[in-house]
């Protein structure tokens, strides 16, 4: 929490000074070295909505006053940290040079457009990659691919946007084969064991 001036260390320390409803125990409070961030140590929280209650927080002034009326409350909201990473939705060839590679949720600019992420056998290069404005969809430019023949793409080291990137846990093989015309190429998923 962060209060508005500098607070009385010895009550803002005071865990008994915080109730959090639902109520979630309250480990300790620790006083931030600029004096107006109290940091609250607490038991799990479950994801929703709290409502935390302060009293006796007092300033520094010679006479402390208390910071705020009695039973002055705080509305916030818990989201636990994302733990999953992105999964592929689809890998559709667009042209006879390139690849979309879509994941269900966006993805991190640096990895995606990390060329040594992707690899094409038989010997295809890809050349460049292009995270689209969705954040989900990659863009390959790749050699030109010959009809008839079956490919596998190797996708790898790919993250998420989330605090703590995900990364895939695992590489990413997908088996296609180009056609001349793209309505006929076919695409098979399989992810390596």
């Amino acid at each position: 929490m962060t209060f508005s001036e500098p607070v009385d260390d010895v009550e803002s320390r005071k865990k008994e000074n915080y109730i959090i409803d639902p109520p979630v125990d309250i480990v300790m409070a620790t006083l931030d070295a600029n004096l107006k961030v109290i940091w609250l140590t607490t038991a799990a929280h479950e994801a929703r909505a709290y409502t935390i209650t302060v009293n006796n927080v007092k300033d520094r002034a010679f006479n402390a006053n208390i910071i705020g009326p009695p039973n002055n409350q705080l509305n916030y909201t818990y989201t636990p940290p994302d733990t999953i990473p992105p999964e592929l939705v689809s890998v559709q060839l667009q042209t006879h040079m390139s690849l979309s590679i879509v994941f269900d949720e966006p993805v991190s600019r640096e990895t995606a457009e990390n060329i040594g992420h992707y690899t094409i056998t038989p010997n295809i290069n890809v050349n460049n990659a292009y995270l689209r404005a969705s954040l989900t969809e990659i863009r390959l430019e790749t050699d030109s691919h010959q009809s008839g023949i079956n490919y596998t793409i190797r996708i790898d080291g790919i993250t998420d946007r989330a605090p703590i990137p995900n990364e895939l846990k695992q590489p990413i093989e997908v088996i296609y084969t180009y056609k001349n015309a793209l309505s006929n190429a076919r695409i098979k998923l399989y992810k390596l064991q």
